[in-house]
Formats: structure tokens, sequence, C-alpha cells
């Protein structure tokens, strides 16, 4: 929160994609306008040598008391630019890239643990890396008043019981393990269907495969939605990544109180407390995810019981909580 002793900050959140960085990156800027700085959002940085970014950035170098870089190539163009125009920069690390993308800026932040254990290896100071978790935006406690999910609504939904999950078609996220364990699941409930939202170069191979296991009636490839009201239309959230350096949908879906399983892919373990308020798989299995997903679907008792939990878990990580952290980095950096 901003302190009435101190000045207000003019921040520059710049990011190499318009996916979910640049959504953490608004939602910070909306906390903090809130709160009385002033700040600009630049998304996306398409190399580092993006001219229009770089001339940005000259233009209005007297602008800001910080750079605020996400991703690779932002941080690439922002740590260069930063030196040469003697503005602090600070990179957040979101997941498990080259530390030689960072060369040119030594003061960090790491969306979990496992992100800055990843760059503490690659030679970057542990003193220098911050972890700061991600958070998530209230609003999205609030369910809307339709009940359209891409392009299906409540009618063909029915009572149907649904699985949801979140995420770019790739193999890290893999989605496929998730498409693998239906069958199973389908055997213990017949009317369950599991919808996928996100697009990705995986969308062709996954078709395939639903199209092979003949799960077209049970498995819904949603593309990119607006996903305000997913959360509120699902009965389990499921997440099935080989690794991941935080994952904002397992968040947002317990942040709406809906009960959630994912595999140990490092960064959801450190808000997820397993059994309590989600459920983590001993190892990356459709065997394993199938037997959780019955498991949960054949209990209401436990379902509500996570969710619960999860919903009132969460709290603990809200934007603007998660932005007092990192204004502290940032008025550390600017001294």
């Amino acid at each position: 929160m901003l302190q009435k002793k101190t000045s207000p900050l003019k921040i520059l959140e710049i990011s190499g994609d318009t996916g979910s960085t640049e959504v953490i990156a608004r939602n910070l800027a909306k906390v903090w306008k809130s709160e009385g700085h002033e700040v600009e959002v630049y998304a996306p940085v398409k190399s580092r040598f993006d001219f229009k970014a770089i001339n940005y950035l000259y233009k209005n170098r007297k602008n800001f008391d910080l750079i605020h870089a996400h991703l690779g190539r932002a941080c690439m163009l922002a740590g260069q630019m930063g030196k040469a125009l003697d503005i602090p920069t600070i990179a957040t690390l979101h997941g498990f890239q080259k530390a030689k993308h960072y060369r040119y800026i030594s003061n960090f932040t790491a969306v979990s643990a496992a992100v800055k254990k990843h760059f503490v290896a690659q030679g970057v100071p542990s003193e220098n890396i911050q972890v700061i978790h991600n958070g998530f935006d209230p609003s999205i406690r609030t369910e809307n008043s339709a009940y359209r999910i891409g392009h299906l609504d409540k009618n063909e939904l029915g009572l149907k019981k649904i699985i949801g999950t979140v995420g770019t078609l790739t193999q890290i996220k893999n989605q496929k393990l998730l498409i693998e364990a239906m069958p199973l699941v389908i055997e213990s409930f017949p009317e369950t269907i599991l919808l996928i939202a996100g697009e990705g170069e995986l969308r062709c191979e996954l078709q395939k495969q639903i199209k092979k296991l003949n799960l077209e009636k049970h498995v819904y490839l949603l593309g990119h939605i607006n996903i305000e009201n997913f959360y509120h239309q699902i009965d389990l959230y499921a997440q099935a990544s080989i690794r991941e350096g935080f994952c904002m949908p397992l968040l947002e879906a317990m942040a709406c109180g809906v009960p959630v399983i994912t595999t140990p892919c490092a960064g959801p373990e450190e808000f997820i407390t397993n059994g309590k308020d989600g459920i983590i798989l001993d190892e990356i299995s459709p065997t394993v995810m199938s037997d959780k997903i019955i498991r949960l679907l054949e209990n209401k008792e436990l379902r509500e019981k996570l969710g619960q939990q999860a919903y009132k878990n969460s709290e603990r990580l809200t934007w603007e909580r998660q932005a007092a952290l990192y204004e502290k980095v940032i008025r550390k950096a600017i001294r």
C-alpha cells in the first residue's frame, strides 16, 4: 500500500507478450494507479531489437523512475536501455529460461522459489532475487449472468460433471494427459465432460487424440475465451503440466472456490497444501489423474471442503497484497 510519507512512483511495466505476463503487468498497474502512482504498460516487445519499443523508451526516458520487465526479450531490451538511459530496471522471472537473456539486469523478482532456484543454479546471486508469488484479481469471483463458455451455453452443459483446465496447448501444459485420463473417468461418471480453454500449436494433435479415443462428446477445445465466468461453471479444475513457474489459472480457480487437482510441477506446490486446499498428484500419470478426479466427483463433501479452504487460503495472494511487496523492491532499487 502507498504510505503517506512516500512519494508516488513512476513505473514502466514492459512485457514480451500480450498473454499472461501482460495480464500480470496490467494488474500491478491497476493497483498502483489506485494508490496514486503513475504507471504505463508497454506490450508486446517483439524482439531485443524492437525499434518501436526502443524509440518509446528513449522518448519517455524522463517519465519513469524504474522499468519493470517481464520475459526474456523484453528484459534484454529493457536491461540494455536502462543502462544506456540510467534508469533502474527490475526483471520478474516467470519461468525456467536461460539466465543469459537477463544479463543486463541485476535486480530480480521470481514468481516462485522453484524459478529462483533455477536461476541461482545458472549463477545469478541468490540475494539478487526476491520471490513474490503472483496474485489474483478479486473481481474474478463475481459470476457473470451469462452462462456461455466459448461456444457452449448452460443448456448444452446441462447437469453434467464438468472438469475445466486453462492453458496454451503445448507439450509443457500436457493437456494430452487429461484427455488420456478421460475414458477411465467416463466409466465411473458417463456424463462427465472436459473443457480445455486455450489455443496453441498442439490443437490438431489434441483433436486427433480426442477422435481416436471417441471423446468428441466428452472433451471440448474451446480456444481463447473470456474466462471471467469459466471457473463458476466447472465442478473441479485439473492441471496436468510437466512444469510450471507458477500457474495463474490454478490460483484463479482456487480464488473462486473450485476444488483443484494438479500434477507435481514445481510452482503450484508452493501455494497449494496437498489434501487441505487442493490435491497434488504423486506422479505425472493419466491413471493417477483419473483416480483423483473420480475420487472428487464421487465425494461432494470433499469437493466442498477443498473448495472452501482454497477460497479462504487464496486471500493471501490478492494483487493488492503482492503489489505492496513489489513496491518495496522497487523503492529499494531506486534509492
